[in-house]
């Protein structure tokens, strides 16, 4: 039986003993019919919605790694699944949140080290150990948090047991969090006084270098308001006097709110004329060369020797540490009533909600500060 399709087609058919009828098209009509499938394929295809500078999706199963078609007909290979399966679980993390991981990962080796383990395999000893020690050194909870997210990443990421989440870690990060709250953590620390500084001078033989270096680290702490990583990464090239102005310019290279990297300058002025002004004891970096660490010790041995110079005072160590020289100046500014965005400023704090609409001015930052200390 010969007839026309909706098509325009003229189909001719046989019947078959089932009573089913099928059509032959001649040469021509299938090669019209074909390059009819091609064009509204490609129309549909430049009509598909497209997300911004990503790949078209590549099927596992039509393409190999070269690129090339595979038979359709092959077993398909759970490995090459399971690969792209990952693929995505990767990509559902920003880049950004993985450096930020990265970081957490790093800090947690580097703290290992100081107490000379192996940081791998994580144990949940280590785990809180390195929780307690960024913790003393008067990390933010909001920080601690970010590194814990960061370490669960990793555990995540690898197929490990996720120890942030264990009963034992749940309990100490409760505990944690109770006592930065009631601000009852032994980490803690109250704020260095100039006072001491001056008791520092009475009783210390200042002819002696090692007390001139002493008390020109703690100084610069306090004026600078330096993390004590600021301060042991500090070369002799970074610190300049201005003669003319009377003051120091300080090129802070490392600091853990610097996300670019470019490193932050802080002004210190001599307006006071205190008798424990850093300026007053930075001859001996005369000696150094350009690439010389200011600090010739280690960071152990540094609170050590601060641990002796409060028991010389007659302070309790337990309740001063590095960080209170950083607070003192901070402490001291706010009691004069500095305008806390200048404080944050010069202490290089990140504060959002003061950053957007403040313009922080870290020269004349570093010129009110020294106006008080």
């Amino acid at each position: 039986m010969n007839g026309n399709n909706n098509t325009g087609f003229t189909n001719y058919s046989q019947q078959t003993p089932n009573n089913w009828t099928i059509f032959y098209p001649n040469t021509l009509q299938q090669n019209n019919f074909i390059n009819f499938q091609i064009q509204n394929q490609a129309i549909y295809n430049q009509n598909q919605p497209q997300f911004p500078n990503q790949p078209p999706f590549q099927n596992p199963m039509s393409y190999n790694n070269n690129r090339q078609p595979v038979n359709d007909n092959l077993q398909p290979d759970f490995d090459d699944f399971l690969n792209q399966a990952e693929q995505y679980s990767d990509n559902s993390i920003a880049e950004s949140s993985k450096r930020t991981y990265q970081s957490c990962l790093n800090a947690y080796q580097v703290t290992m080290e100081k107490f000379h383990k192996d940081p791998f395999p994580i144990t949940i000893d280590k785990l809180k150990v390195f929780i307690t020690y960024q913790a003393y050194n008067n990390i933010t909870l909001s920080t601690l948090q970010s590194y814990i997210t960061g370490l669960s990443y990793y555990f995540r990421s690898n197929n490990l047991i996720n120890l942030t989440l264990t009963n034992d870690f749940k309990k100490f990060k409760n505990g944690l969090k109770r006592a930065y709250k009631e601000n009852t953590s032994p980490f803690a620390k109250l704020p260095f006084k100039p006072e001491f500084f001056l008791r520092y001078l009475e009783l210390n033989d200042m002819s002696e270098i090692e007390n001139v270096r002493m008390m020109f680290y703690m100084s610069l702490s306090f004026y600078a308001f330096l993390r004590i990583s600021e301060l042991l990464n500090l070369r002799k090239k970074d610190i300049v006097y201005d003669v003319a102005r009377n003051k120091l310019i300080i090129n802070i290279r490392f600091s853990k709110t610097d996300q670019t990297g470019h490193g932050f300058t802080t002004y210190l002025y001599n307006n006071t004329n205190k008798c424990y002004h850093p300026l007053n004891f930075i001859g001996f970096i005369a000696n150094l060369k350009d690439d010389d660490l200011i600090v010739n010790i280690k960071e152990d041995y540094l609170r050590r020797k601060l641990n002796d110079v409060l028991s010389q005072l007659g302070l309790d160590k337990n309740l001063y540490s590095w960080h209170s020289f950083r607070r003192g100046g901070a402490t001291l500014a706010s009691q004069h009533h500095i305008d806390p965005a200048i404080i944050k400023t010069h202490g290089r704090w990140l504060s959002e909600a003061y950053l957007l609409y403040v313009d922080n001015d870290h020269d004349s930052a570093g010129l009110q500060i020294s106006d008080i200390l």
